[in-house]
C-alpha cells in the first residue's frame, strides 16, 4: 500500500494468466497474513525487533516491521543481513520511515552494543556503535562504517532452545 500507483496495472502486465490469478489472490490476502504474523507478537514485551533479511526476504519482513510499528510505536525497528549491507541498508533507512536502524556488515558484536545503546545503556546513543546506520537530526543517514570482518571463534554461540521449543511445540 502507498508504493505501487496502480496494482492493476502491474498484475495485468503478467502475461501468464495462471500467474495474474495468484498475483490477485496474494495480493488479497497479503495484508490478514501479516496481520496474524504480527499477533504472533506481543510489541509491548519488546523495544527492539530485528529482521535479518537476505535474498528476496525483504518485501514480507518490510511489511511485518510496517506493521509492527503502526501497532507499537515505540519499538525501535532493526535490519540487518545481506539486504542491509552499504548502499542497500541506506536505502531502507531512506524508502521506509518505520525502519529505525540497519546493522551493516557483522552484526555478532554491533547488534548486542545497538540494544544495549537503544536501552540507554551504551555512550555515545546507538548510532555510536560501528556498523549501524539510521537518521541523522538533519534527516540524513549516518552512523560510522562497520569494522573488518569478525573470527566466529571469538563470538557467542547461538542458543536455539526457544526456537527448537517452539518447532517441537512444548513451548
Amino acid at each position: 500500500p502507498g508504493r505501487v500507483s496502480d496494482q492493476r496495472a502491474l498484475i495485468e502486465g503478467v502475461a501468464d494468466a495462471d500467474i495474474r490469478e495468484q498475483l490477485e489472490h496474494l495480493w488479497q490476502v497479503a495484508p490478514d497474513f501479516v496481520a496474524e504474523q504480527a499477533d504472533a507478537i506481543d510489541g509491548r514485551a519488546y523495544d527492539v525487533v530485528g529482521f535479518s533479511s537476505t535474498f528476496n526476504q525483504n518485501l514480507a519482513s518490510l511489511a511485518l516491521a510496517r506493521e509492527l510499528k503502526a501497532r507499537w510505536p515505540h519499538l525501535a525497528i532493526v535490519f540487518g543481513g545481506p539486504n542491509a549491507e552499504g548502499v542497500m541498508g541506506e536505502a531502507l533507512l531512506a524508502q521506509f520511515d518505520f525502519v529505525d536502524y540497519v546493522v551493516s556488515g557483522e552484526g555478532d558484536r554491533a547488534l548486542p552494543q545497538l540494544v544495549r545503546a537503544i536501552r540507554g545503556e551504551g555512550a555515545g546513543g546507538p548510532l555510536a556503535v560501528p556498523g549501524v546506520r539510521g537518521r541523522l537530526a538533519d534527516g540524513g543517514i549516518g552512523g560510522p562504517k562497520a569494522p573488518g570482518f569478525v573470527s566466529l571463534d571469538r563470538v557467542a554461540y547461538p542458543d536455539f532452545d526457544d526456537y527448537l521449543a517452539a518447532l517441537d511445540g512444548t513451548e
